[in-house]
């Protein structure tokens, strides 16, 4: 029998069917659901500007008839959460035999009660789509929006590579949210998390683009 990798980017586990994730893996989706309404909580205190400092370098914050500036990185993680949860929640309401429309029903529900509504949902019906094939990509789509707010509510300290920008050639290149993305405070320059490791064994030379 073939046998395929965990569709988990960390995992070395293998699995039955392509694009699937392994035992331990879907059980680890019941951690992440128990932190997700904390994090979301946590994140709304952080759309004003301010509340942590870290976050305005590189963020992209504007102000509106004079009012205060939104923390728009913040926002969009939120939007983005609530947006990929509620999918999945509908379609675990659907294998759940619900006739209702999950939209029907969060309708005239604020942001964080819609989000709320979806993790239960998930955390009591999102068993059933275990030998689906989208079990594998739920869990993905899960983890993503974990990592993306608990990165931004509580980003691991600034870390100074020891490398040159090859841009610029100035030693001011950094990496930010558990080096999710390196960027050079001289020339504004950024990398990938993918390319973090080939930046940081680069010849010290300089570079031009």
């Amino acid at each position: 029998m073939s046998t395929y990798q965990c569709r988990m980017a960390y995992c070395v586990q293998e699995t039955i069917r392509a694009k699937d994730v392994c035992e331990e893996c879907w059980a680890y989706r019941r951690h992440l659901l128990a932190q997700l309404v904390d994090l979301f909580i946590y994140l709304r205190g952080m759309l004003a500007p301010g509340s942590r400092k870290d976050l305005l370098v590189l963020n992209h914050s504007r102000a509106v008839a004079g009012q205060a500036p939104l923390n728009l990185t913040a926002l969009d993680a939120l939007d983005a959460a609530r947006s990929t949860l509620e999918s999945w929640a509908a379609y675990a309401s659907t294998r759940a035999g619900s006739k209702e429309a999950l939209s029907d029903r969060l309708a005239h529900r604020g942001s964080l009660e819609r989000f709320r509504a979806a993790v239960e949902i998930l955390d009591c019906h999102d068993h059933r789509f275990v030998s689906s094939f989208y079990a594998g990509d739920y869990v993905a789509d899960l983890y993503k929006v974990h990592r993306r707010l608990v990165t931004l509510a509580a980003p691991c300290p600034t870390r100074k590579l020891q490398t040159a920008c090859p841009f610029c050639d100035s030693s001011t290149v950094i990496t930010r949210h558990t080096d999710e993305y390196a960027a050079c405070l001289t020339c504004a320059a950024t990398w990938a998390q993918s390319q973090i490791p080939t930046l940081e064994s680069r010849p010290q030379s300089r570079v031009r683009a």
